[in-house]
C-alpha cells in the first residue's frame, strides 16, 4: 500500500447519479405515473424502489421490495417505469461514469397517496 495517503476518501471523487430535473420531479413523476397501478389493484403500504443508473443514465435492474405476490402488477409496474424514459446523469468517479444504486421508500394508500 506504498500509495496510501492518510485522510483519502474515495467518496471525495463521486459525483452522484442525478434525475435532470431534480429529484423531487423524478418523485412527482414518479407518483403521478404509478398512481393508477397501486389504485387498480388496491394497494396499501410501504414499497422500496431500487434501480441501477448505469453508465449511460439509464435505468437497469429495476425492483420493488418487499416483494409484491402478484405477477400483473409487477408487469404494469415494469412497464410503467420503462415508460419513464429521460436518462439520468450518470454517477462520475474522477469524471468517468460508473453504476450507482437508487433506493427510495414510498408509502402508498387507497385512500390516500403520500407525496
Amino acid at each position: 500500500m506504498s500509495n496510501y495517503k492518510p485522510g483519502y476518501k474515495a467518496t471525495d471523487f463521486v459525483t452522484h447519479a442525478k434525475y435532470p430535473d431534480g429529484m423531487k420531479k423524478f418523485n412527482d413523476l414518479f407518483h403521478d405515473n404509478f398512481m393508477m397501478i397501486f389504485e387498480d389493484y388496491h394497494f396499501n403500504g410501504k414499497i422500496n424502489l431500487e434501480f441501477y443508473v448505469g453508465k449511460d443514465g439509464h435505468i437497469t435492474n429495476a425492483r420493488i421490495y418487499p416483494e409484491i405476490d402478484n405477477r400483473n402488477f409487477n408487469n404494469d409496474f415494469m412497464r410503467t417505469l420503462s415508460r419513464m424514459k429521460k436518462a439520468w446523469m450518470p454517477a462520475l468517479y474522477r469524471d468517468i461514469p460508473i453504476l450507482e444504486r437508487i433506493s427510495f421508500p414510498m408509502n402508498f394508500s387507497v385512500t390516500y397517496i403520500e407525496r
